[in-house]
């Protein structure tokens, strides 16, 4: 087996083993599986943002948000819109945040510059050169998961059982590498 790095090498290797090709919902499945049960290294991001800039599509979760001003960083506390509602002062400035919907609000009027430490999705592979790091570091997770989705998806659940079983043993793996840096 060749060494799997790009969306490309995944299919002609999967093609090569198992005869067929998956169907591109297999990748699409082990993509939304990633985004929903992974939260890895490979997956941070860091951006500067206003409340204007909040982009909920790329952001699955927070994993820190503070304000830099003259007073230093000031780390905002992640709430319930419900509570927002009731602490909401007009002025001053904002020690809360909460996501309601598709939009980000604080606690008081403050619209400051924003610093969010945040795990990103991983996008869908545009083409057979496209890869990602958790394909690079992690490939058995790809593997595993669209050989599972495939096995389902052709209905031959006896397969599908021993590769959830492989898919759940990569994606524990990937979490316990990340867990020693």
């Amino acid at each position: 087996m060749a060494q799997v790095t790009t969306f490309g090498t995944l299919k002609s290797e999967l093609l090569a083993v198992i005869g067929r090709a998956p169907s591109d919902a297999a990748y699409q499945l082990v993509r939304a599986d990633i985004n929903r049960d992974l939260r890895l290294e490979e997956m941070i991001a860091t951006a500067t943002i206003n409340l204007a800039d909040y982009a909920p599509t790329t952001h699955l979760s927070f994993i820190e948000v503070y304000v830099v001003d003259s007073g230093g960083r000031r780390v905002l506390a992640p709430t319930t819109p419900d509570t927002l509602n009731r602490e909401y002062q007009a002025s001053g400035n904002a020690t809360k945040y909460a996501i309601a919907g598709e939009v980000m609000r604080l606690n008081t009027s403050e619209d400051p510059d924003m610093v969010v430490k945040y795990y990103t999705s991983v996008a869908d592979f545009a083409d057979d050169d496209a890869t990602n790091d958790i394909l690079t570091r992690f490939p058995g997770i790809y593997w595993y998961g669209s050989l599972f989705h495939h096995s389902k998806m052709i209905r031959d659940d006896q397969a599908a059982a021993g590769y959830q079983q492989d898919y759940i043993r990569e994606k524990r793996l990937a979490e316990a590498t990340n867990a020693l840096h």
